[in-house]
């Protein structure tokens, strides 16, 4: 059974192709053609006029194509028939590097009758992506042509550009002629491309290939033991994705998929089974039941079941949702930019003038001759040939199956691989991609090797690019290691025993009248709107003999005349405080990734400062001098150039003349920063010159010593696992790194060996990754940063705005200049503070920010020393508001902060979140009920009322665990009104907030959940019980605090255990309403999701789902199914634990509520996911709830621990929990109350499978069957209606099915509310 996959488009696609192939062999009693079909009895047609790969060359790069093409590409036609006139269309793209030393791929779709060149080239692997607006193309970061040299070829004829001028040849292609003309044309292709000829070759594909690739692989075996040795191809390899192999496997596959992943009904599932699997297909009833199937589904990709649709293809009306990358509405695009005729000619393609346009899938081949129903014959051929695999230096039978799929599901395969019946070689084990991610699964067979993709769909390469190519990029400019290399060589440096000499020297004052004006900035091209501050920039003559001039770029804090001036340097020796200070680090904006826009940042040190960005010495940046032996300099030159500068800026701007005064820097200005303060101090004695009201001076880990540098930057290598306790000791041990003279030849050579055993790290932050690198660590810099300053500040329209570059200097502007430098750990400032031998007068301490340890802080005598967790050598780069908070402290000669904190209806209103969006229209509220005052125990609350809060039923929320917080994870991360930033600071608001349809109370239970707290521990030693009477005497208390809702409509909702929580909450709510004087809570329904009810169906639905979903072995899924009793813990044998254990180490580290979506800190940019949900979320959560501010404005009382998502000792020491509800569940199903449960279907903790397995034992009877319901035009999920039970599916949601699903999740909340089942209409 294959589904037809109209989800990619109205126009002809694979899965349709594969779909009307399957209906005619079903018609034809199976696979038709002679299955048997020999390699061997013809010949290729080869040809003496083979062509010129010269004219095929793509000269002039395709149109619209992005600058920097630095790779080759060819296009054009090869003759596989002369006599009939039939030619196939090809596309080569040349590796971007060495092509003549990486292997050829040749890349094959399937359809059959669909294109190479519009699906593998342009929509998947291929070096270019097209536009929206279907005439220019962009860079595709994972193209396949960065590690091989690709060759897409459009077969058969017919297919896209490839044609006959025998129409009839149309009628005649099956996947015979489609082998022998594919065979044909490499032969000739190697001729006209005879330096390919030797190199390793490789076929891959995907679909209907999964027929194509084993018989041209089949064919070129044979064919080069009995040919001709000039028409031997070089195969080392086949690599098949989501193909067909096996008629009747795939069908069983594709049904079990569908089924396991909750698309279709039982019935339907079981109609499957029966009439389309087997040796006895009855082909009428087997169309019924794929026609329920596109029923039951609905409008969805089959190709990639949680995929959005393209909106001008469905009847969605809103934007498609773009999966981090994923377009769905891509093949338009393609289709639009390759019948352009500009392109056709760039291509050399279409010059018989095709009677056609050129499509995806080709119309003309609706008469397919010959396909058998199994590969598995060539298959056993292929493996019993000999050539096995080692790293694809053998013979490579590689499957891949994105595990997303429902066209050629990964069960399709497997079963396919089990018929074959080989030996496994290595167990079933995950595999990681470049960010330490499980990327998907693999097992080797005995010449077999199948992997899967996670999260991968049909077309796995457009799915998960990733998987295939990794990016790599160097260190980048590495400032201070040249000087390093000068001293330790003993090169000739003038080193001053002091800084700068003691004598004053007459300085340079010219004039400044209406410079000052001439310096101002109009605009900085491509700056964002609402600029509300003042920039200048421009030139300082210090030298006007030799023609010596230092850039400055200065920007005004909003209210400057009450800030202080900050100077800002940069180290190096030698770098810009410019590009690296101003446009890297602390200063307004930050340089867009297109290297020509800017963006705010929102921690700018003009925040709180006017600060001046200085590049200095003369050749640094954009300053300059007419005197070239002015570029040979040092720190004396520098003190006295950086001087005199600040007393001609003063002069320019004398308002600032008398302002509060602070220097600040860096790296190597911890020699700029403090010589020049000396200086300045010095100069001030002296009556007649202007007097610069210096305030004191901050240095980020700044070189200060010699000694204390190196000893401390080796000790931190050591101490940061970046080198082995051997070259530790040898360093220790032979270095004496007191003075540049005092090393060794010995300690050089440890030196260079530490440096050597590091790799490719970069020193200035070692937790950070390289440009270019997907992974995203520690903070959220973009390490591409200076690629984007550099491309921009060298733009003339850039330079022009800034006044700079007036003479036309003779090099590109550059952050440094010359020498460069490495790192300055934390080791090497506070050996240097010892040396200082100053006393504490504040002892070290944490301080914070956000409510979490920004860093460390100790005050000496006159001198403050602070660490700022997280950051690297450009802290302001790498922790902005941590670095914005120092600078502040700094600024007002405080101490960095510790975090303070602080704790009926009117008391509990919450005024104002910190960071909340504007325009809220609703109230909030949150505190403290106790529910029992001599345990001191009390549960914390959060409500948040709809907009109309009068006419709206109040729903109360709860979360699982048991442990969990419903307030940090139900009302921040889920269906609350807000959601948490990535800086953990500020909200923002969530659309689809189920307030915005009714009052909704978010409650941490049971005491020691959150906020939630008691006085006496042995409280948190609770269970089921003592859990559902808290939060009922809760309820009871708050209605008395909250009056007008005691009469409302009120509902019970919640997932995962409370599944539990919500029924036995539900059941002592009805029973004590019985008591006449009680309060009577007015309960309708109840509403759980993903929902732990039954201890047995909770396990057999979880293995079964991780089998279905490709996540366990066959050998395990069977052990357990074998060796499991789940009827209670006792039940579970040791046996059975074994293959548990088994289960969860072949799962590895993939998030199991949503299987999907990557995790926290492996780069959510470059991993594409189901939803836009950030998988970080809980940490700014967490660092959002502790923030004391926040805490403060929800009435937090003391609690002795910090608010977490889940208190596991709660989970451990859990109580009472009954090993199943559901004869809680049916009671309440019989007491007339809205019975409904929900599941997200990408959860694997307590997933879909479990919940359908879970209703079985119930035995209620279906009311309206399954059916698909609909929102925005999508499939929204599945639902069916029981007797007194409701069940509904949210399609590509996991566990917390609000956070992955939002839209979705809120059509379906509304519809419970309503009391009715989702919409069933595509609106």
């Amino acid at each position: 059974m294959l589904c037809n996959g109209l989800g990619h488009g109205l126009r002809i696609d694979q899965a349709g192709s594969l779909r009307t192939l399957r209906h005619a062999k079903m018609h034809a009693g199976g696979g038709f053609g002679d299955e048997r079909w020999t390699a061997v009895g013809w010949d290729a047609k080869t040809t003496h006029n083979v062509g010129k790969m010269e004219d095929d060359l793509i000269e002039k790069g395709l149109p619209g194509q992005p600058s920097g093409v630095v790779f080759k590409q060819y296009a054009g036609y090869v003759n596989v028939d002369e006599s009939k006139g039939r030619s196939l269309f090809y596309y080569l793209a040349e590796a971007v590097h060495n092509p003549s030393f990486k292997p050829l791929i040749l890349w094959l779709n399937g359809g059959p009758g669909c294109s190479s060149l519009g699906f593998g080239a342009m929509v998947e692997i291929g070096p270019f992506g097209v536009k929206p607006d279907g005439k220019t193309l962009y860079s595709k970061p994972f193209a396949w042509n960065k590690v091989a040299n690709m060759l897409f070829l459009e077969s058969p004829a017919g297919v896209g550009f490839s044609y006959s001028n025998t129409t009839s040849d149309y009628k005649l292609l099956g996947d015979k002629m489609t082998a022998q003309d594919a065979y044909t044309f490499l032969v000739n292709w190697f001729q006209r491309y005879p330096h390919y000829r030797t190199m390793d070759f490789y076929i891959m594909g995907e679909s209907y290939s999964g027929f194509y690739i084993p018989e041209l692989a089949d064919m070129i075996i044979k064919r080069n033991m009995v040919g001709d040795t000039r028409t031997v191809v070089n195969l080392k390899g086949v690599m098949i994705g989501n193909g067909v192999m096996n008629d009747d496997t795939d069908s069983r596959g594709s049904a079990d998929y569908i089924w396991s992943h909750a698309l279709i009904s039982d019935e339907t599932h079981s109609g499957l089974i029966e009439h389309c699997t087997g040796s006895k297909i009855n082909g009428q009833k087997c169309q019924e039941f794929e026609a329920r199937v596109e029923a039951e589904a609905g409008n969805i990709d089959f190709y990639n079941i949680y995929g959005p649709n393209c909106p001008g293809h469905s009847n969605a009306t809103i934007k498609a949702n773009r999966l981090q990358g994923y377009d769905p509405c891509e093949e338009d695009y393609v289709y639009k930019y390759l019948n352009l005729p500009q392109v056709q000619e760039a291509l050399h393609a279409n010059r018989t003038k095709l009677p056609y346009p050129w499509d995806f899938c080709s119309y003309l081949l609706d008469d397919w001759k010959d396909s058998p129903s199994t590969m598995f014959p060539i298959y056993k051929r292929l493996i019993a040939s000999g050539l096995r695999i080692l790293l694809f230096r053998m013979f490579d039978c590689a499957v891949d199956s994105g595990d997303v799929d429902a066209v050629v599901p990964v069960t399709s395969t497997r079963y396919s691989i089990d018929a074959l019946n080989l030996t496994v070689i290595r167990p079933w084990q995950h595999w990681s991609d470049n960010n330490k991610e499980v990327a998907g699964y693999q097992v080797v067979y005995d010449g077999l090797t199948f992997t899967t993709i996670r999260g991968a769909g049909h077309e796995v390469p457009r799915f998960e690019p990733r998987a295939f190519t990794e990016c790599y990029d160097g260190m980048g400019f590495n400032p201070l290691e040249k000087l390093k290399r000068a001293r330790q060589s003993k090169a000739s440096v003038n080193y001053l025993t002091e800084d700068v000499r003691n004598e004053y020297l007459p300085i340079y004052i010219g004039p400044q009248d209406g410079l000052k004006e001439a310096d101002k900035i109009t605009i900085l091209p491509g700056q964002p709107n609402g600029v509300n501050f003042e920039q200048y920039s421009g030139y300082v003559t210090v030298d006007p003999e030799v023609g010596r001039a230092l850039f400055y770029y200065f920007v005004e804090s909003q209210n400057a005349s009450s800030k202080p001036l900050v100077l800002w340097l940069n180290g190096g020796p030698g770098c810009s405080s410019f590009g690296s200070g101003a446009l890297m680090e602390l200063g307004p904006f930050r340089v867009n990734s297109d290297g020509k826009t800017l963006s705010s940042n929102d921690y700018a040190w003009t925040n709180a400062a006017n600060v001046l960005f200085l590049e200095s010495p003369a050749g640094v940046g954009f300053s300059y001098s007419n005197k070239t032996l002015d570029y040979k300099t040092g720190d004396q030159q520098t003190a006295a150039d950086s001087y005199t500068f600040l007393v001609n800026w003063l002069e320019r701007f004398p308002e600032y003349k008398t302002r509060d005064f602070l220097i600040t820097g860096e790296s190597y200005a911890g020699h700029y920063v403090p010589q020049l303060a000396r200086l300045i101090l010095q100069n001030n004695k002296i009556t007649n010159q202007t007097t610069i009201n210096l305030q004191g001076i901050a240095i980020g880990n700044a070189e200060i010593d010699f000694e204390t540098e190196y000893r401390g930057m080796y000790d931190f290598f050591w101490t940061h696992a970046l080198i082995s306790d051997e070259l530790h000791q040898g360093v220790t041990s032979n270095c004496n790194l007191s003075s540049e003279e005092t090393i060794t030849e010995t300690c050089e050579t440890y030196l260079d060996q530490a440096y050597a055993v590091q790799g490719n790290i970069f020193y200035y932050d070692i937790y950070a990754p390289l440009c270019n690198s997907s992974i995203a660590l520690v903070s959220a810099f973009d390490p591409c940063s200076s690629d984007y300053v550099r491309s921009y500040l060298n733009n003339p329209e850039v330079q022009k705005s800034l006044h700079a570059n007036v003479t036309g200097l003779p090099n590109s502007w550059d952050f440094c200049s010359g020498d460069t430098d490495r790192r300055v750990p934390v080791t090497s400032s506070k050996y240097a503070i010892q040396k200082l031998g100053i006393s504490v007068k504040t002892p070290w301490y944490p301080w914070y920010t956000q409510g979490e340890v920004a860093g460390y802080a100790v005050g000496y005598q006159n001198l403050t020393f602070v660490t700022v967790r997280g950051a690297g050598h450009f802290v302001p780069s790498y922790q902005p508001a941590r670095a914005l908070v120092f600078f502040s402290s700094f600024l007002d000669g405080k101490l960095p902060p510790t975090s303070p904190q602080d704790g009926l209806k009117e008391a509990d209103k919450i005024t104002v979140l910190p960071g909340q969006p504007n325009a809220v229209n609703f109230d909030q509220y949150s505190g403290y009920v106790t529910v029992d005052p001599k345990a001191g125990r009390a549960l914390f609350y959060y409500l948040t009322e709809s907009q109309n809060s009068s006419s709206k039923p109040l729903v109360l929320w709860l979360n699982g665990g048991p442990g969990c917080s419903s307030f940090g994870n139900g009302a921040m991360m889920e269906l609350g009104p807000f959601r948490v930033k990535s800086d953990g600071r500020t909200l923002s608001q969530n659309t689809y907030a189920w307030n915005t349809v009714a009052n909704v109370l978010f409650l941490e239970s049971p005491a020691g959940v959150g906020f939630s707290y008691s006085n006496t521990t042995s409280d948190y030693i609770t269970g089921d019980t003592q859990t559902a009477a808290d939060t009922y005497t809760f309820l009871v208390n708050w209605l008395e605090r909250f009056p007008e809702y005691k009469t409302r409509d009120f509902f019970i909702s919640g997932e995962s255990y409370a599944g539990h929580y919500v029924p036995q909450l539900a059941q002592l709510i009805i029973e004590n309403n019985k008591i006449t004087n009680q309060t009577i809570i007015n309960l309708q329904g109840i509403a759980i999701g993903n929902a732990y009810v039954d201890y047995e169906t909770e396990y057999t639905g979880m293995y079964d789902y991780f089998w279905s979903h490709a996540i366990i072995s066959d050998e395990i899924h069977d052990g357990i199914t074998l060796n499991c009793n789940f009827t209670s813990d006792a039940t579970v044998s040791d046996a059975c634990e074994d293959y548990e254990r088994q289960a969860d180490a072949a799962r590895a580290s993939i998030f199991s509520y949503n299987i999907y979506a990557p995790l926290c800190s492996s780069s959510s940019n470059t991993t594409p996911s189901i939803s836009a949900f950030d998988p970080c979320s809980r940490d700014y959560i967490y660092s959002y709830l502790n923030t004391p501010e926040v805490q403060k404005s929800l009435h937090v009382a003391s609690v002795p621990h910090e608010w977490d998502s889940c208190n596991y000792d709660i989970l451990a020491n859990w109580k009472d929990k009954p090993l199943t509800v559901l004869p809680t569940i049916k009671e309440l199903m019989a007491s007339g109350i809205s019975v409904w449960i929900y599941s997200g279907d990408t959860d694997g903790r307590v997933p879909v499978t479990t919940t359908k397995y879970g209703i079985d034992k119930l035995g209620t009877s279906v009311q309206t069957p399954w059916y698909p319901w609909y929102t925005q035009g999508e499939v929204g999920g599945y639902a069916v209606g029981y007797q007194n039970l409701t069940f509904v599916t949210i399609r590509g949601a996991g566990h917390f099915v609000p956070s992955y699903q939002p839209a979705r999740a809120l059509v379906f909340f509304s519809s419970f509310l309503d009391g009715k089942l989702p919409p069933s209409d595509q609106k």
